[in-house]
Order: C-alpha cells, then structure tokens, then sequence
C-alpha cells in the first residue's frame, strides 16, 4: 500500500495552511510517499503558514502572501502622498483586529492570519491655495474691468478723452445713488 503525506495534513482554515516540512519512517528521513508492507513508524511534519492580505485605495501595496508562523512580513506602501491638486495623504495602516500602524512601512510577526487595511485622507490645500490664487485673480480683474468701464463713462460724458479725472473710492449704495440722480437730471432737460 503507498501512503501519500497529503492524507494527514491537517485540516485549513480562511488563512491558514499546511506544507509538508518532512517525513520519518523508522527513524530515518523518508521520501514524499512511501509503500507500507510492514509496520512502520512514520513521523510526518508540517509546517504551519498564515495569510497576510496587504490593500490599499491608493497606489501600491506590497507584503501579502504566505508567510511562516512565527516568521516576519514587512507591509509597505509605494508612495504616501498621491495626486495633483488634492492629495491622496497615507495616515495608518488598521489590521483586521483595530491596531493602528502609524509608519507607512510595518514588520509584523505573523502568529495569525492578518489582513493590513491602508487608510488615506484627502488633503485639499494646494487645491484650496490655487483657487483662492485664482478667486483673488478674478476680484482684481473684475475690479479692473470695473474702473475702466467707470473711466470710460465719465469721459464720454465730459465729451473728452484726455481729461484727467481723480476718482475717489465709492461704495456700491452710492454707486447708485448717483446713477438715480444722473437719470433724473436727463428728464429735466
């Protein structure tokens, strides 16, 4: 009768697996299968591994696979901070269990099936910045606009174009104000 090892593996789990480390047959180390025609005294050893699922919504993460009880997994990611004008920003790594990791690289000892959660937070301020750079771009030209069409106004009204005129800063009330009053002095006449 030929025995194959893979009969006395012990039982999976989610996470959980079993590689054949050796075989001894009375004593001696024995061959992968083996045929019984007498008794024996086989001693068959497996060596216990742990999953280690690594993700992440940004970029690239790398440390997931099958890794020995008791042995090492370095988690890591390709980049902490990721995009143009809002920011993709690594903050922690959370394991299935809720213990934060706040360095972008981890070494776990893997006793246990473990899946590694990336955690990004989004970071607005070169966003924020260019469109306040831009807001206030836009104010300044549209106040620009403003002044010039107002010049323009008043020197087609004096009949000239090389008057020099001294404006003084008005508020929007008064702006009207004036207009109501230029509109009543062209029906009286």
């Amino acid at each position: 009768m030929t025995v194959v090892p893979e009969v006395l593996k012990p039982q999976v789990s989610s996470g959980v697996s079993y590689r054949l480390a050796w075989i001894d047959v009375d004593g001696q180390p024995g061959p992968s299968a083996f045929t019984v025609s007498r008794p024996h005294d086989v001693y068959v050893a497996w060596d216990k591994y742990f999953y280690v699922k690594v993700t992440t919504p940004v970029g690239l993460a790398s440390g997931s696979g099958w890794y020995l009880a008791g042995s090492v997994a370095k988690v890591e990611l390709d980049r902490t901070v990721s995009g143009f004008l809002v920011e993709d920003v690594f903050r922690k790594w959370v394991d299935d269990r809720g213990v934060e990791y706040r360095n972008a690289t981890v070494i776990l000892t893997v006793d246990r099936p473990i899946v590694m959660y990336a955690v990004w937070d989004k970071d607005y301020a070169k966003a924020l910045a260019l469109a306040g750079g831009l807001s206030a771009s836009g104010i300044v030209a549209w106040r620009h606009k403003e002044i010039i069409d107002t010049i323009s106004t008043f020197t087609r009204r004096l009949g000239t174009k090389s008057k020099k005129i001294d404006l003084e800063p008005i508020q929007e009330g008064e702006t009207k104000v004036w207009a109501k009053e230029e509109t009543k002095k062209r029906r009286t006449k």
